[in-house]
């Protein structure tokens, strides 16, 4: 009978969508798709003690990865995921719909080495490896090839770093969702790649000094859940062993440090960036050919920023947001390092200072607005030159220049286009376009607004909203607000091509997308970031419950057709919201979320957010922390439909939080609505994840897919 019951209900369901036009005023029915969940065992005996305070710990035992009973568990939701996912209307729309939206070619910013341009290229979001072309005008070759080097599957190069002398590249390789990369050496004038691979590499510069580089490296983990510990700084000599590697520096006080190591060559100067688990940094200095001599402390103990921005015959340039919420440039002289000698180049500007980089001997500054990013040049005494004009309501990305070189390659791009490539030759004072992709999207078709509001404490904050140009208040409109916590800026689809695709999507399907700039770890302010920290992080979610409320209030759309979507941090807030405020959603998706705030620390890089959220096993931090911890305050309630997807290989936020939420809310929901755990394999493409995501949103905010 249950089988005989499923074909009624998948029949029925093709009779409602299969002949559906694109018209959103049709009415449909949108029947209840019944799910049975897997036996979740509750231990109920598992405590957890943090500084006396005693926590139950129910799904503690997901936490054993390589259990046999785990891998069953998982195993068993990734079925009723599958299952109920079929019965989903338009997932074959979708896919055809993202294989479009997808279907350009992009590049990096290329890079000027020794007279020729070289690039990364991917199409259809597939790294298609490197390539160079020998004036800006010439046709382009193809270097590197991933797909015919036999790399595992998801391998991309994520950056290179040419030697001095132009002959050698140091590649950074990656796997998808992975923080882990290999160092790859190139032979530009061979065009092959040398013996060397250098292993364990994480959160690592490469800087080229000599007949080497230095970078940094980790032992390799014993367990995918075990946090990485102990990072040292290493030289490596092309064609050598990796073990052959002379370590250069390692602090065994902490083995939470990690370490930049950075090059005054005018000085020979070796600095080092230091910083701890708690955020806090520490600078130090050495001659670099002095092999043997030790580092000297410049300052120690830092609460504030430290970010490297080149060098040249003065001295080296940060940039830190100490006495500047919104960041500015100094200059240490090597001779004269003590703070009290720092001098400040580039005073704080009324908006957040983002980037600094080298021009023609000049320093071109970016700055990130609510509106946009703004460039500006200076002379190294910090006297305006002038302002290159960007194109309108979009966001630098990233940037590729050179210190005695006029030309400069800007990465902009926007929530409705793919990032485009701008060539600006600063002598002829011209910015032409250098790359610019295609997609079906049609930007002049929707209208971007930036609007505001007030947080519950009165705060004000801002947001993106984005619709159609005709489309008319009336309150029904399918929404999708953006969750985000990035680090990059405060509007993450911005940066983020997952999170663009899905803003596209839904906005493809007559859907409005929402976008607001929360306080907390994706603020450039420093006010506003520690506004939204540690015992302060309860702003973060009151920011984004604010924002779905105007929304509802100013006739966007009602709490039925609200959807919620978060990576990361994002699925944090997400997933903190809907503990919080149920009745605010009408569905919910969230992707490699972090949800267990007690126990984040003890997984992989999990303690590198110390300074985001805390320590849970300290006395002073722990309430705060377990107030909003949503594994564990999630309270038995009436939930809108839930899916928590998770890449099975990922080692930036481990699969096991996704695993307990999932588990606690299939626990806690009292409503009709879903609680679907969706394992995503390693080798699955994004574009497959979204087409689930976006069908399960649309279906739950009774949305037909358009055709």
């Amino acid at each position: 009978m249950k089988n005989t019951g499923l074909l009624l209900l998948c029949c029925t369901a093709l009779l409602l969508f299969g002949c559906q036009s694109s018209s959103p005023d049709q009415a449909y029915d949108f029947p209840h798709i019944p799910v049975s969940y897997p036996d979740t065992p509750r231990d109920t005996a598992a405590i957890n003690d943090f500084s006396g305070y005693k926590v139950p710990a129910p799904y503690q035992w997901l936490e054993q990865s390589d259990s046999a009973q785990t891998k069953a568990w998982t195993a068993a939701q990734s079925e009723v995921a599958r299952a109920y996912l079929s019965q989903l209307p338009g997932r074959d729309l979708l896919r055809q719909e993202i294989a479009q939206l997808s279907d350009y070619t992009s590049i990096s910013p290329p890079r000027l080495i020794k007279g020729a341009y070289y690039y990364l290229k991917s199409e259809r979001g597939v790294c298609k490896g490197l390539f160079r072309r020998d004036s800006l005008n010439a046709p382009e070759k193809q270097l590197i090839n991933p797909q015919s080097l036999g790399w595992p599957t998801a391998s991309d190069i994520t950056s290179f770093t040419p030697s001095p002398d132009g002959t050698l590249l140091a590649l950074k390789r990656s796997l998808a969702h992975s923080e882990w990369e290999d160092l790859l050496l190139f032979d530009l004038e061979q065009e092959k790649f040398i013996s060397d691979t250098l292993r364990f590499v994480r959160h690592s510069n490469i800087t080229w000094y000599g007949s080497g580089f230095f970078y940094s490296r980790y032992a390799r983990p014993g367990s995918p859940t075990e946090p990485y510990l102990f990072q040292q700084v290493c030289y490596h000599r092309p064609g050598t062993d990796q073990s052959e590697d002379e370590l250069i520096y390692a602090d065994r006080s902490d083995p939470r440090f990690r370490f930049e190591v950075h090059l005054s060559p005018v000085q020979d100067y070796l600095v080092l960036l230091s910083t701890d688990a708690d955020g806090h940094q520490a600078i130090y200095g050495r001659p670099a050919g002095e092999t043997d001599a030790g580092f000297t402390t410049i300052a120690e103990g830092l609460e504030h920023q430290l970010e490297w921005a080149g060098a040249d015959a003065a001295g080296f340039y940060l940039i830190t947001n100490l006495d500047a919420p919104n960041r500015r440039l100094i200059r240490v002289d090597p001779d004269l390092s003590a703070p009290n000698y720092w001098e400040t180049i580039l005073p704080a500007s009324s908006s957040p200072l983002s980037s600094v980089h080298w021009v023609n001997g000049n320093l071109l500054a970016v700055y990130q607005g609510e509106a946009g990013s703004a460039m500006a040049i200076y002379d190294t005494k910090g006297k305006l030159l002038k302002r290159p004009k960007l194109p309108e309501n979009g966001h630098i990305l990233d940037i590729s220049s050179q210190y005695d070189d006029p030309n400069v390659f800007i990465s902009y791009g926007n929530i409705l286009e793919p990032p485009q490539v701008y060539h600006l030759d600063l002598e002829a004072e011209r910015m032409t376009a250098f790359h610019t992709p295609v997609t079906i999207l049609k930007p002049g078709n929707f209208e971007t607004r930036l609007v505001r509001l007030e947080s519950y404490d009165g705060t004000p904050i801002s947001m993106y909203v984005i619709h159609t140009r005709e489309l008319k208040l009336n309150g029904q409109h399918p929404t999708l607000i953006f969750a985000g916590g990035r680090q990059e800026g405060p509007f993450a689809p911005m940066y983020n091509t997952q999170e663009r695709l899905m803003a596209q999507l839904m906005l493809r399907q007559g859907g409005i997308c929402a976008i607001p700039a929360l306080r907390g770890g994706s603020a450039l302010n420093t006010k506003l970031r520690r506004a939204g920290q540690r015992e302060y992080k309860q702003n973060t979610f009151d920011d984004f419950q604010a924002a779905a409320e105007y929304l509802i209030a100013n006739q966007y759309t009602t709490a039925s057709r609200l959807g919620v979507y978060g990576e990361g941090h994002g699925g944090l807030i997400a997933s903190a919201s809907l503990a919080q405020r149920p009745d605010l959603f009408g569905a919910v998706a969230g992707i490699d979320g972090l949800y267990d705030l007690l126990r984040y620390p003890e997984f992989g890089s999990g303690w590198k957010w110390l300074p985001e959220f805390g320590a849970p096993d300290a006395p002073n931090q722990f309430d705060p922390i377990f107030a909003y911890s949503p594994v564990h305050k999630l309270p038995a309630d009436q939930y809108p439909a839930t899916m928590l997807a998770a890449h099975l290989n990922s080692d930036v936020v481990m699969p096991v939080h996704t695993w307990k939420m999932g588990a606690a809310l299939q626990y806690q929901q009292t409503a009709q609505a879903p609680a679907i755990i969706y394992p995503v394999p390693q080798a699955q493409a994004f574009d497959e994840t979204a087409a689930d995501i976006m069908a399960f949103l649309l279906y739950h905010l009774k949305t037909p897919v358009r055709d």
